[in-house]
């Protein structure tokens, strides 16, 4: 029973033998690929490398460690593994699906307002992470 409901949820486990449907959801040609870019940008096991937004009507930032106090009020776990978040925002930049259709597709996970932050909070790792790369060919 178990084994059917792990099944069912949507997530990069479910897709990691099909480079077609990483392909579609992605852009990436395989999982192969996918792996090393998430690999790259070191991410951290539990996401301790991003700041993460601690609101979507606050600019704030916060650590993701659960450890760490915010005020008086200690910081959730995440619910999604990071590599399940690196491929909600791949599948959101790629698709341009709507916060709602996440939070519905990655079900009895996360909340819409919790796809926003990680989305907004991603997406900034990335641009830093990549900031760095020199892409040759590119006009100076």
């Amino acid at each position: 029973m178990v084994d059917d409901l792990a099944r069912n949820v949507f997530g990069i486990a479910q897709f990691k033998d099909s480079d077609s449907e990483i392909k579609f959801y992605t852009g990436f040609p395989n999982h192969q690929t996918l792996m090393a870019w998430y690999k790259f940008l070191s991410p951290g096991e539990n996401g301790e490398n991003i700041v993460y937004v601690t609101s979507s009507t606050d600019d704030s930032f916060t650590p993701t460690n659960s450890e760490e106090i915010l005020g008086n009020k200690p910081v959730r776990r995440r619910k999604l593994s990071t590599l399940d978040e690196f491929f909600m925002v791949l599948i959101r930049l790629r698709h341009g699906l709507f916060e709602l259709d996440l939070s519905h597709r990655f079900k009895f996970k996360v909340h819409v307002s919790t796809v926003n932050r990680i989305c907004i909070s991603r997406i900034n790792f990335m641009y830093l992470k990549f900031g760095h790369l020199k892409v040759s060919g590119y006009p100076k």
